[in-house]
Order: C-alpha cells, then sequence, then structure tokens
C-alpha cells in the first residue's frame, strides 16, 4: 500500500514538472520567433493575444513550485506577481471568485472602459472635431476581430491608469522581462531560429481599426441597454477567434500540449461564462441572445467538455497538480496529455476530443461573429 501512494506522488511530481517545463518552452519559442524580421511586424498583437496564457503558466507554475524551489520565490517581485495573478485570473472570465459576473462588468465599464476614454478622448482643441475621436482600438485577422485595446488591457493585468500612463510601456517591458528571467529558471530557451504560431502570423492579413467605444458597445450582441455586457461578450469573441483562426497554425509535436490546453481552458471558460450570464442576467438578454447562448451551452458537446469528470482535467490543465480526483494509476507520462483524456473521458480518445474541441471551438466562434452583428 505505501508503495502504491508513493508511486502516485512520483507520478504526480513527474507530470506537474514536466507540464511544467513543456509550457516555459513554449513560451521560450514564442519569445524566440518574435526575433525574426517577418515576425516584428505581428509581435506586438500576437503577444497581446498570448499575454493572459503566459501570465497563467507563470503564476500556478509558481505557486506550485515557490515552497521547493526557494529561488523561484526570490526571482519574481510582489508586485509582479500581483500583476501576473490579475493577468491568469482575467482568463476566468464570469468563473472569477474575486470579481465574478457583477464585479467583471463593474471593473471593465468603471476602470478599463473609463481609462481609455480620459486618456483619448477630449484631446482634439478644435472641439467640434472631438465627435472623431476614438478611445478603442480593433485588431482584426481576416476582417474578424482577435484582440482589442479594452481586452488586452484586461488580459495585461495592469491598472488600467498605469498602464495608461506616459510610463506605461516601461512598466510592461521591465514585468515581461522579469517575467522572461523566471521562465528561464523553469528550462525556457530563447532561439531565434525557433517556430511558434506567430511564424505563420500573416502581417497581410492583420488589420488596425479604431472606434469610439460608447458607439461600438450599444450596437453589438445585446444592443444599447447593456454596453457593459456586450463588452465583456467582445472579449470572449476575440478569445474565441484567436484560439480558432491564428492559433492552430502552431501544430508541431512540441506544441501541441500547450496548444491543446490553450484551446480548451478557452472554450471551457467562456462556456461556463456564457451559461453564468444566461442565468444571472435572463432578464436583460434578448430573445436573439438567449438563442445564440443556447445554440452554445446546450450541445452534447459543451457538456461532454464542462460536466462531470471534465472538471478535474480542466483543474489539472490550469493548475499543473493533477486533480486528486483522477486515478493517476492509469496515467502515462509518455502518452499524449499523460493519458488523461482516456481517464476523464472514457468514450474518448486524444484524436475524437481533439476533434470534438476543434469543431466546438469554430461553431462557437462563428456564433459568436454572428451574434454580435445581429443589432447592426
Amino acid at each position: 500500500m505505501t508503495k502504491g501512494r508513493d508511486r502516485v506522488v512520483e507520478l504526480r511530481n513527474q507530470l506537474m514538472s514536466h507540464a511544467i517545463a513543456t509550457d516555459a518552452q513554449f513560451a521560450g519559442r514564442f519569445v524566440g520567433s518574435l526575433q525574426q524580421p517577418h515576425v516584428q511586424s505581428v509581435g506586438p498583437v500576437a503577444s497581446l493575444c498570448l499575454v493572459s496564457y503566459l501570465s497563467l503558466f507563470a503564476h500556478e507554475s509558481y505557486q506550485r513550485l515557490k515552497a521547493s524551489q526557494p529561488a523561484l520565490a526570490e526571482s519574481v517581485s510582489s508586485d509582479t506577481s500581483a500583476i501576473i495573478k490579475r493577468s491568469r485570473h482575467s482568463l476566468k472570465l464570469f468563473e472569477d471568485t474575486e470579481r465574478r459576473l457583477t464585479g467583471q462588468l463593474a471593473y471593465f465599464r468603471d476602470e478599463i472602459i473609463d481609462a481609455h476614454k480620459a486618456r483619448f478622448l477630449g484631446k482634439t482643441w478644435f472641439w467640434p472635431a472631438r465627435f472623431l475621436e476614438t478611445d478603442l482600438g480593433l485588431y482584426l485577422y481576416d476582417g474578424i476581430p482577435i484582440s482589442s485595446t479594452h481586452a488586452a488591457t484586461l488580459a495585461l493585468g495592469f491598472e488600467p491608469q498605469a498602464l495608461l500612463d506616459k510610463g506605461g510601456s516601461t512598466l510592461v517591458r521591465d514585468t515581461f522581462t522579469e517575467c522572461g528571467r523566471y521562465f528561464a529558471l523553469l528550462g525556457a530557451t530563447v532561439d531565434g531560429h525557433a517556430v511558434s504560431f506567430a511564424s505563420s502570423f500573416d502581417h497581410t492579413r492583420l488589420k488596425a481599426k479604431d472606434v469610439r467605444s460608447t458607439r461600438y458597445y450599444t450596437r453589438i450582441f445585446n444592443g444599447a441597454s447593456t454596453p457593459e455586457i456586450n463588452a465583456l461578450l467582445d472579449v470572449f469573441r476575440v478569445s474565441m477567434n484567436f484560439v480558432n483562426s491564428v492559433l492552430p497554425v502552431d501544430s508541431t509535436l512540441d506544441s501541441y500540449q500547450t496548444i491543446f490546453k490553450i484551446q480548451f481552458l478557452t472554450l471551457y471558460q467562456v462556456i461556463r461564462s456564457l451559461d453564468i450570464l444566461r442565468q444571472q442576467r435572463r432578464n436583460q438578454l434578448s430573445t436573439a441572445s438567449i438563442d445564440a447562448i443556447r445554440s452554445i451551452v446546450d450541445t452534447v458537446e459543451s457538456r461532454i467538455l464542462t460536466d462531470g469528470q471534465a472538471r478535474p482535467f480542466r483543474n489539472t490543465l490550469m493548475h499543473y497538480g493533477p486533480d486528486t480526483r483522477i486515478d493517476l494509476t492509469a496515467a502515462d507520462l509518455q502518452a499524449p496529455l499523460y493519458g488523461l483524456v482516456n481517464i476523464c473521458f472514457p468514450d474518448h480518445d486524444n484524436a475524437s476530443l481533439d476533434t470534438l474541441l476543434t469543431d466546438h471551438i469554430a461553431r462557437t466562434a462563428r456564433i459568436l461573429n454572428d451574434w454580435a452583428l445581429l443589432v447592426g
């Protein structure tokens, strides 16, 4: 019995260490690929799309390793740790245990949107021309939004006002330089010839568009009565478009596990958050919005990906340490995703779950894009 327990503990530690190293190496390949001339022009937008996931890797690995590896604790300042934590929590959307739905809506409205308005509006000296001013930047890939300045502010984890101040760019640079040193301690290396999803990011298909947020958020999704809800739904939309339209181009074996993790966690949180929105704000949603949510959430695919043993699977991807509800005696460190798919989804293997995931990501992204345009 003792030997069996020791074996499970050893396997748990090996799985955790391997998963952390795998994500750190993915981060290193991404940073390395940004040094290539043809990638540099898309690097800033690619980084904004990926930043909350990099923060997830940093925060969760730090939580797992800081006690056993004191050098890690010393390598990350308290300010950077707080920023990374907020950035990582942005991925949880309406499941964020600190803000939840009401808090997220208020934060987006009162902090992110208001900070951008204060920074960019009312600056034109010729006041009749101020109606032309803009405070929201959209980043479009093949005409579909994959990020925005508001979504990126949420993902970055900085206080919005500090981010938009004159020293904001220096703050971002210093923070993520520190993060880079941390990933290096986890085994990441930066190779200027490395390949990542950004290597295939075609700059000719990437466009930027500036709009006035007050007009934009009343013309998408649920319409003029719920601009704050529409703003968060747009965060859902750009996240899904990123994992659907941009991320899958990096299909190398080394990147498979991390890309699967990013895709799974993104879709999982969008499904769960849409369900929370429907439960808590149904009276504010139009019939078209309820129908759109139903077409995403109330499906066989969504139930498979969020119900039952999907939660332990999600927790293991999110937190590195395997969820205690998972029977690790059936795990295999040499198998893709350590054999966890077969344990947590008995009716699926890696290939079938991967197909289900990518198909449902594409469907969810399409529904969100169509829903956003319903109000014209």
